[in-house]
C-alpha cells in the first residue's frame, strides 16, 4: 500500500476527528490573530479544565445516541451524584462516598433502561421524567443549598500538574473517552451497539441482544454523569443541586459539532470528545478577550452551528460515496 492511499484511507476512517481539528486549529488561529495566545501552558490549563466535565458527559451521551437513543437526564444526574457525594463525604470517607454516589448514577441509568427498553417508552420523553426526578432529589438531599464536602486534599491532588498543562482531572477524561474508544471500534460488544442503533431490527435478526446493548449505554451514560457529578463537585470543594443545564446543553453542541448521528449507528467518542475541546478553546478565548458573556454565548451558538452543519455534511459526503462504490461494485458483478 503506497504512501498516499494509507493516507486517504486514514483521513476517510478519521473523517470526523479532522474536521474537528480543523475547527479547532481555526479558532485557535483567530484568536492567536486577534492578540489571544491558547498555546501557552496556562491557557491549554484553562482549556482543559473547562472540557473535564462535559467530556465525561459527551462520552455517555455519544455511547447512547450510537445506539438510536438519547439521554438528557445526564446533567441531572451530575447534580445528584455530586449532591450524593458532598453530603456522604464528610461523614462515610471518600471512598465510600464515590462508590455510593457512582451506585445513584448507575442507578439512575438503569431506570431510564428499564423504561425504553422494557416498558417501551421513547428515550426523549423517558429521560426527560427522569430529568425531573434527579433534579428533585438533588434539590430534597441538599436542602435547596449547597453542600461542600471535606476532601481538601483529594481536590488539591485532582488539579496536580502531571505535566505541561495536564491534569489528574484531564487524565480521568482522556481515560474515560480512551476507554469507550476502545469499547466501540475494538469489541464485539461495541460493534453490536452500533448495529443496534444502525437497525434494531436487523440487529434483532441477527441474534444480537437488542435490549441489553441499550441498557449497557444507559448504565454507561449515568455512570459518566456521576462521575463528572463527582469531578466537579471535588474541583469546587461544592455540590450545587441546581447545575447541570448548561453543561447538558453544552455536552449536546459537542455531540452535534463531532457530526454523531442523532438516529444511531454512526459516530465518533474521538471526535466528541475533541468537540468538547473545541468549545473549551472557544470559551477560553472569548472570555480572555473579554466578551461579554450573552454576546458569548451567541458567538458559541453560531460556531456550533456553522461547524456542526460543515461535519454533519462531510460525513453525508462519506456515506454517500460509500452508497456510490457499493452500486458500481454490484454493477460491475452483474
Amino acid at each position: 500500500m503506497s504512501g498516499m492511499t494509507l493516507l486517504r484511507n486514514t483521513v476517510g476512517r478519521f473523517q470526523a476527528e479532522f474536521a474537528v481539528v480543523a475547527v479547532i486549529a481555526v479558532i485557535v488561529i483567530g484568536f492567536s490573530a486577534s492578540g489571544t495566545d491558547l498555546l501557552t501552558t496556562a491557557a491549554l490549563t484553562n482549556v482543559f479544565a473547562r472540557s473535564v466535565t462535559v467530556g465525561l458527559l459527551v462520552v455517555g451521551l455519544t455511547m447512547c445516541l450510537l445506539v438510536g437513543e438519547i439521554d438528557l437526564s445526564i446533567g441531572a444526574t451530575m447534580a445528584l451524584g455530586g449532591v450524593v457525594f458532598a453530603a456522604l463525604q464528610p461523614t462515610q470517607g471518600l471512598p465510600v462516598a464515590v462508590v455510593v454516589a457512582l451506585a445513584v448514577g448507575l442507578t439512575a441509568g438503569l431506570l431510564n433502561a428499564l423504561l425504553v427498553c422494557v416498558l417501551g417508552v421513547n428515550s426523549f420523553i423517558a429521560t426527560l421524567g427522569t430529568l425531573f426526578v434527579a433534579q428533585s432529589l438533588a434539590l430534597v438531599l441538599s436542602g435547596s443549598e449547597p453542600i461542600a464536602p471535606t476532601a481538601y486534599e483529594a481536590s488539591a491532588h485532582l488539579a496536580d500538574l502531571l505535566f505541561g498543562p495536564v491534569t489528574v482531572a484531564f487524565l480521568l477524561f482522556v481515560g474515560c473517552v480512551l476507554a469507550g474508544h476502545v469499547l466501540v471500534t475494538r469489541t464485539r460488544v461495541g460493534r453490536e451497539m452500533l448495529a443496534v442503533g444502525g437497525n434494531a431490527d436487523a440487529a434483532r435478526s441477527a441474534g444480537i441482544p437488542v435490549v441489553r446493548r441499550r441498557a449497557l449505554a444507559f448504565a454507561i451514560s449515568g455512570t459518566l454523569a456521576s462521575l463528572a457529578g463527582i469531578q466537579l463537585t471535588l474541583s469546587l470543594l461544592s455540590a450545587a443541586p441546581a447545575t447541570g443545564d448548561v453543561e447538558l446543553l453544552t455536552t449536546v453542541a459537542a455531540v452535534f459539532l463531532a457530526g454523531v448521528a442523532l438516529t444511531g449507528g454512526r459516530g465518533s467518542i474521538l471526535a466528541a470528545a475533541l468537540a468538547v475541546l473545541a468549545l473549551s478553546a472557544l470559551s477560553a478565548g472569548l472570555e480572555v478577550a473579554q466578551v461579554e458573556p450573552a454576546y458569548g454565548r451567541i458567538i458559541l451558538g453560531a460556531v456550533v452551528v456553522v461547524s456542526g452543519s460543515l461535519v454533519g455534511r462531510s460525513e453525508l459526503t462519506r456515506v454517500f460515496r460509500s452508497l456510490r462504490a457499493n452500486r458500481m461494485a454490484r454493477a460491475s458483478t452483474a
